[in-house]
């Protein structure tokens, strides 16, 4: 079998994720608040510990993205199954990290939704490689044997 890349393809979606998000954050409460250096210094302490309290997160979705990847679906549909989870699994630690002092309203999406956008935008934007099992027959493409054909020298 051929090796999958979910591990770097999760890695490099959790640490978009983990260091866009909290920039976008900084940038937004800067333009509401009018300081910008105290936004930036807010995000760049938000960094570590969004990295930290997010490992749990980011090796379950090593695993969910193993499996999804062994599914016998296009990529585009692993994707958005992946991005699917991304969305729950964010949502889940928000709540869990501030324990329901949070309710679903603007203040809780507009902490979840920095980090929904860049995950989203990480999946969307890494490649993901698929395994090849060794019973997968590589399916030709309809004219592949006329080309192969016309580029054999028995045929000249």
């Amino acid at each position: 079998m051929d090796k999958s890349n979910h591990f770097s393809f999760a890695t490099k979606v959790w640490l978009i994720s983990a260091f866009l998000s909290p920039l976008l954050f900084g940038i937004y409460i800067g333009i509401i608040d009018g300081d910008i250096i105290e936004s930036f210094g807010i995000a760049l302490v938000m960094i570590p510990f969004g990295l930290v309290l997010s490992v749990p997160n980011w090796l379950i979705f090593i695993f969910a993205i193993k499996g999804i990847n062994r599914l016998q679906l296009e990529v585009t549909e692993k994707k958005i199954i992946i991005n699917c989870i991304a969305i729950v699994m964010t949502f889940t630690l928000f709540m869990i990290i501030f324990q329901g002092d949070l309710n679903f309203d603007l203040e809780f999406l507009g902490i979840t939704l920095p980090y929904c956008s860049t995950l989203t935008l990480g999946i969307w934007r890494c490649d993901l490689i698929a395994p090849i099992f060794p019973d997968q027959k590589k399916v030709p493409t309809p004219n592949q044997g006329f080309l192969e054909d016309i580029l054999d020298d028995e045929n000249y």
